[in-house]
């Protein structure tokens, strides 16, 4: 009977997981993040090849090498997964929705010991179960369910539980080798996992710091984990070099630039907003970047609102931590309820800190995923307090189970109803960006991806209508204006990308994905003025296959001859000598209205080169094609000067 009850409570909680993530699991489509992570990753092969993996970033294609992440267990698994033939999208879909189902079920059993070791009973049972079924339902955690992506985080949890359970384990004198072992390599695969672990060790540090008595039974837990610590950032800096070296997109965190005080207005609202969605998790966007939620300008009622629970959280810490020190115990083995509400306060800071731009510019503005190890504390404490609760007066027990009941409904049911729906809209990319545009509508991403994946379907129409929007909410944005790009050239609307053209000639960034698209716009079209002043700061080094060639046609269509020929140099030091150059000029001089110029780089190359065969040719349909042109004249006299041709 004891057994049966140790096990119903995880049980419970992982079959609710499985039958509310399942069938949108079940015909899940890779989305966002899946393509660099996995679909387009060089190191995610058969055989594996591990050296390959320890120095990939975890987003392996060109496009995103600039994210200097790596999670090397997560790019191992997918690997894994294609050597088994489990690569499907239901299958990753699949073990990832298991691998949280797990993660759901030993938090719950962590709970239900941690309730134990009050005596709670039936109320600890009932805490476990309530904080399992939060955790496990919470609308926020479905970006990390659904998005394969994301698997990391769910290592992360997985391998963060078990070093916390080998954590209490030596506070409760229980520590031995063995476990010492299976906690570091813990440890070290949840940093292997994914960075946020690292918080671990602080964590562990406060623990034996609010017990000083026991401070030297932490001792040889505390060096390990340090070491690997220590051991963990020398291989990343290794890898990346410094973190202070982290390119921060202004379309992905629109702090990235702006003034200290703005930074810390936004941040500070931002963790208002934070704890609201933790709270009352409805209506969670796919998407907070630019402009979703603009920096502010000053301080409001958020600002004070999200400062307040800041010190509040900091002042619960430091009371927690002075009780717990001062308060004796009478088995060194008992735990002070002080202690764990410490130990939540402050794993959910230090998880949450690092990525809430209040101490720096993180990579990204907000994401509810970013909430899914704070809420790990979250869902845990809460309902331990409320089972520890003791309010004083005849009616207590009922207080205490009508105030518990009453959240645990409530609370649950808003999981309920947000998730399936949460769920469903991350099952494919056009449902997904669908529901961002309708719940952030003043997001730029939401608006061009929704736009990128109705142009992928066909859909022309309404992909302009979106890509506009974008337009509107960021005119200079990169991606926004590939995309105009692509768009005109689909529809058949060629001066739709001369506007574009134009604004992209005013930025100074290379651009090159951008640039790239926006020169076969400008062949297509033909729009050899817009399209040269578009393209000119592409690097020669990085384009592919003919794309040198035409940038040096359309440079010469353009009339900018010596401007063209300096761009070419590092590639070619005198592209006029070679036939695969000339032709590509004689086309652009053609195609500029030129012909007799056209005419005399033929004339010049036949010089240079007499043994070249088909030059003649080449020079007589020239002529041909321009006999009505006022320099046919002057083109007859090469010709005979020349090949020695007549009419």
């Amino acid at each position: 009977m004891t057994a049966l009850r140790a096990v119903l409570a995880p049980l419970l909680v992982a079959l609710a997981v499985l039958a509310v993530y399942g069938p949108p699991a079940d015909r899940a489509e890779f989305v966002q993040d899946d393509a660099p992570a996995f679909l387009q990753h060089p190191a995610v092969k058969w055989p594996v090849d591990l050296s390959q993996i320890v120095r990939a970033p975890y987003f392996g294609d060109a496009d995103h090498a600039y994210i200097r992440l790596s999670r090397p267990l997560a790019t191992l698994s997918f690997a894994v997964e294609k050597g088994l033939g489990a690569d499907s999208s239901r299958a990753r879909h699949w073990t990832d929705l298991l691998l949280y189902a797990l993660a759901c079920a030993w938090l719950t059993a962590l709970i239900a010991r941690l309730a134990a070791l009050w005596r709670l009973d039936l109320a600890g049972r009932l805490a476990a179960l309530a904080g399992g079924l939060w955790f496990a339902l919470h609308p926020a955690h479905a970006e990390v369910v659904m998005q394969v992506a994301y698997r990391p985080e769910l290592l992360a949890l997985l391998f963060e539980l078990v070093a916390f359970e080998v954590l209490l384990a030596w506070r409760q004198g229980r520590g031995t080798p063995l476990n010492l072992a299976v906690g570091t390599l813990a440890f070290g695969a949840a940093l292997w996992s994914k960075e946020q672990p690292l918080m671990l060790l602080p964590l562990a540090f406060v623990w034996a710091l609010a017990r000083p008595r026991l401070f030297r039974r932490f001792l040889p837990l505390l060096v390990a984990w340090t070491v690997i610590g220590v051991a963990w950032l020398a291989w990343r800096h290794w890898l990346f070099g410094p973190i202070a070296a982290l390119p921060i997109s202004e379309a992905d965190n629109p702090l990235a630039g702006v003034p200290t005080a703005m930074r810390i207005w936004t941040a500070l609202a931002i963790i208002l907003r934070a704890a609201q969605h933790l709270v009352w998790p409805v209506d969670l966007a796919p998407d907070y970047a630019f402009n979703a939620w603009p920096p502010l300008l000053q301080p409001d009622a958020e600002v004070w609102g999200g400062l307040a629970l800041l010190l509040g959280l900091l002042a619960a810490a430091i009371f927690l931590g002075r009780r717990a020190r001062q308060k004796p115990l009478a088995d060194e083995q008992d735990l002070a309820p002080g202690e764990l509400g410490l130990l939540a306060l402050v794993w959910a800071m230090l998880t949450w800190l690092p990525v809430a731009n209040l101490l720096f510019v993180s990579t990204t503005l907000y994401a509810d995923r970013l909430l899914f190890a704070p809420s790990v504390a979250l869902c845990a404490g809460v309902p331990l307090a409320l089972a520890l609760w003791q309010p004083r007066g005849r009616i207590a027990l009922r207080s205490r189970q009508t105030v518990a009941a009453t959240l645990a409904v409530v609370t649950l049911g808003v999981c309920l109803q947000e998730t399936p729906t949460t769920a469903a809209a991350w099952t494919n990319a056009l449902a997904l960006y669908a529901r961002g545009v309708v719940l952030q509508p003043n997001s730029m991403r939401m608006a061009n991806n929704l736009a990128f994946t109705l142009m992928e379907r066909g859909r022309l129409v309404e992909a302009r209508h979106f890509q506009q929007q974008a337009l509107r909410i960021r005119p200079t944005d990169l991606d926004v204006l590939a995309l105009g790009f692509d768009l005109a050239r689909k529809e058949g609307r060629c001066e739709d990308g001369t506007p574009l053209a134009r604004t992209l000639a005013q930025l100074p960034k290379p651009a090159v994905l951008a640039r790239r698209i926006a020169l076969d716009w400008a062949m297509r079209c033909r729009a050899w003025t817009d399209g040269w002043a578009a393209v000119r700061l592409l690097p020669p080094g990085q384009l592919r296959g003919r794309e040198p060639l035409d940038v040096f046609a359309l440079g010469v269509a353009a009339g900018e001859n010596a401007a063209v020929e300096a761009w070419a140099s590092p590639l070619e030091k005198s592209p006029w000598q070679v036939p695969a150059w000339t032709s590509a000029g004689v086309f652009g001089a053609d195609s500029g209205g030129r012909p007799l110029e056209a005419l005399r780089h033929l004339a010049d190359l036949q010089k240079a080169q007499p043994q070249l065969a088909g030059l003649d040719k080449a020079a007589r349909d020239l002529y041909e094609r321009h006999r009505d042109h006022a320099d046919a004249p002057a083109m007859r006299a090469l010709l005979q000067a020349t090949w020695k041709m007549t009419e």
